[in-house]
């Protein structure tokens, strides 16, 4: 299909006949006054063929004044006819983002949103969904400068007027009648096929040995960060996001990143919670650098006691674990956290203490944390990034920077509770101290944070 000029297409429909009617809503926040399924032509149609552009109008009208500092966005949801979800975005998730920041909407307002979207999808009919939500600006700010994650910020966002199923659309095969691909979307922007001579040597079950993937002349090793939770793994995450924002693998449950394909060269597996026998299960390219990254334990229960049972997005066990420690006391859910959630995380440290790998504290990292990050990334791992671009990127992403707190000024509801080294000192009684000392107190000292158990 010809490539189209999409600075053409108005951000507006001039043909009031393009435009469907749309429900009355009871809502008191906002109103769909306005909804246009077009080509990009600007021709109101219903029927499209494979990897055709759809052109999405919708205009909202506020019914009710918003408070000052809101990000509003609006968003679009297709559903095949058995209900999945075959393609969902809103405005907070375009690049560059066409939100509106908006200081006060008095009611009558109308606001307008356009989507330009090709339908690579399977033929076949599809519901589209509209809706409008807003979030207070100082949230969407936390969650752009990556200081919350999106679960975090998920919650925080107000869904303003949902229309479900409001319009269909049928995608068609191509005018030749030819099928673009098999399976509900187009995932594929590029294809390699070539002959291969008999004699041609084997790699694995491939007839020829991939092409590693390379910033630079040489192939890059892929980038490997060891680590257990609660060790300023987001932290350190959000650093090489920054720093190489295309060659990071994004984190996945249980590390299935890591172990459930290949590991390549050249890219960048942050977050990876394992242990050293786990972690010898994973397939490995030829060139590889990783780098472990502990904490102290008794800090690293104290994070997670508060994460656990207050700032944390309630996935997986989360929620179980919430309302246990919302029915305990503060010692008790120590206690229980000691015994029930910290043994895995201990495991990890052990495993990789006991293999004699080097062991990078993040302590340390709290204290000379440009050093560190020169060390491992440039001179160890050999990725190339100048020195002060990566300080830059460091300094930016230090604890004082991303939450407008000095380091020790804490905030339970935030990720980022205080960013200090020690705090347990100020959580542990003297039960969880003994408790502790009974579970890992030999660990603490094999790791170098005690020199005896008289702490």
């Amino acid at each position: 299909m010809a490539e189209f000029d999409l600075s053409r297409i108005p951000n507006w429909p001039q043909n009031p006949k393009a435009f469907i009617s749309v429900p009355k809503s009871a809502n008191a926040q906002a109103q769909l006054t306005g909804l246009a399924v077009c080509d990009a032509g600007g021709r109101a149609r219903e029927r499209f063929a494979q990897g055709e552009l759809a052109v999405i109008y919708t205009e909202w009208e506020i019914r009710r004044g918003l408070e000052a500092n809101q990000m509003l966005s609006s968003g679009i949801v297709l559903r095949d006819d058995t209900g999945n979800t075959v393609f969902g975005k809103n405005t907070y998730q375009v690049e560059p983002a066409p939100r509106l920041k908006l200081k006060s909407v008095k009611p009558g307002w109308r606001l307008r949103a356009r989507y330009i979207a090709t339908l690579r999808l399977a033929p076949g009919k599809y519901r589209l969904t509209v809706g409008l939500a807003r979030v207070a600006q100082e949230v969407y700010e936390k969650y752009i400068r990556g200081n919350i994650d999106y679960m975090n910020f998920a919650s925080a966002i107000i869904e303003m007027l949902r229309v479900e199923d409001i319009a269909g659309i049928w995608v068609d095969l191509s005018p030749q009648g030819k099928l673009l691909h098999h399976g509900m979307t187009d995932l594929v922007e590029d294809a390699f096929f070539e002959t291969v001579p008999p004699n041609a040597v084997r790699f694995g079950t491939a007839m020829q040995q991939p092409r590693p993937v390379s910033l630079g002349e040489e192939p890059l090793p892929a980038l490997i960060h060891v680590t257990h939770q609660k060790a300023g793994s987001q932290w350190i995450r959000h650093i090489l996001q920054a720093a190489f924002p295309e060659r990071v693998v994004p984190p996945t449950l249980k590390s299935a990143h890591f172990l459930q394909e290949p590991v390549k060269q050249g890219k960048i597996y942050p977050t990876v919670y394992l242990s050293k026998e786990e972690f010898d299960q994973a397939q490995l390219p030829p060139k590889w650098y990783r780098f472990v990254v502990i904490r102290d334990l008794r800090d690293t229960l104290v994070s997670a006691y508060f994460s656990i049972k207050v700032s944390h997005p309630p996935m997986g066990s989360i929620p179980i674990w919430r309302a246990t420690l919302n029915q305990l006391s503060r010692e008790k859910g120590l206690l229980w956290l000691l015994e029930h959630w910290l043994p895995a995380i201990a495991r990890i440290q052990f495993s990789w203490w006991r293999a004699g790998e080097r062991l990078l504290r993040y302590e340390d990292l709290l204290q000379h944390d440009v050093e560190i990050f020169k060390s491992v990334l440039i001179d160890e791992a050999g990725w190339p990034i100048s020195p002060k671009h990566l300080e830059e990127i460091v300094v930016a992403h230090r604890f004082e920077n991303l939450t407008g707190r000095k380091r020790g000024e804490e905030d339970v509801q935030a990720h980022a509770r205080k960013g200090v080294a020690g705090d347990w000192r100020n959580y542990f009684t003297p039960r969880v101290k003994e408790v502790f000392k009974a579970y890992y107190g030999g660990l603490l000292v094999a790791l170098g944070y005690e020199r005896d158990l008289t702490w």
